[in-house]
């Protein structure tokens, strides 16, 4: 079977998998490698969250693109189990100045950039999130277009059935060495297998132990000069 593709992914959790299912629609042959299951790593335990309210320009720009395809994402991947996109609003609450002072700063930039996320009192705060104790609380920002997956674990699924879909292969295996040459990238596999490649890239769990090229196993957020990103969503509360 030919191993020889124009990118090699490396790790099927939520990341790898979009990256995978982009790069096939936009017609990029692509093969991803995983060494357990398709977001059977990180992708399995985060919550879900999904938001625009970010502090940095380019993350809140990557975010609203995200948004806007996650509320479409059942028509888009037709995937066979929902992961149910619930637009619930989500909220950031601050007990200090200081960190009140923060929010309204990334606030202004995230309405600078369209995202419709508000700077409330504690009162408003209250009535936005019914459950909230409010008696330490200053304020805090709210975006009701922000919400979480309730069934976080099957985006990552969604993806990849979309991508095979397409004509993505995903070979389960470990990565022994990922090295460089004059051509592109060579992934060695644990099974003796292998995967030669124009790009490569790595989207396995931070702190995965991925082998550069020369051989030597180091951190994934720091393995060969590949860059990786990785967020930390909090669920929302849902509103009653």
């Amino acid at each position: 079977m030919n191993n020889t593709v124009d990118v090699v992914v490396i790790g099927a959790g939520v990341t790898g998998m979009s990256i995978a299912w982009h790069l096939v629609d936009a017609g990029v042959r692509a093969l991803v490698v995983e060494r357990t299951g398709v977001g059977a790593g990180q992708s399995s335990i985060q919550l879900g969250g999904v938001r625009t309210q970010w502090t940095a320009a380019e993350t809140i720009r990557m975010a609203q693109q995200a948004l806007a395809f996650y509320q479409d994402i059942g028509a888009t991947l037709r995937p066979s189990v929902d992961p149910a996109f619930d637009p619930c609003g989500y909220a950031f609450v601050a007990t200090t100045q200081q960190t009140m002072l923060a929010l309204a700063a990334g606030a202004r930039l995230q309405q600078e950039m369209g995202s419709p996320t508000e700077v409330l009192g504690p009162d408003e705060m209250a009535r936005r999130v019914p459950a909230l104790r409010t008696a330490e609380v200053l304020g805090g920002t709210y975006n009701a277009h922000d919400g979480y997956f309730d069934r976080p674990d099957q985006v990552a699924a969604a993806f990849a059935e979309a991508a095979r879909r397409r004509g993505v292969r995903l070979m389960n295996s470990t990565v022994d060495a990922l090295r460089a040459g004059s051509g592109g990238w060579r992934v060695e596999l644990a099974d003796g297998r292998h995967v030669e490649a124009a790009h490569a890239v790595v989207a396995a769990g931070r702190g995965q132990r991925i082998p550069d090229r020369c051989g030597r196993s180091r951190s994934s957020d720091r393995a060969c000069g590949c860059r990786w990103s990785s967020c930390r969503p909090v669920r929302c509360r849902r509103r009653s």
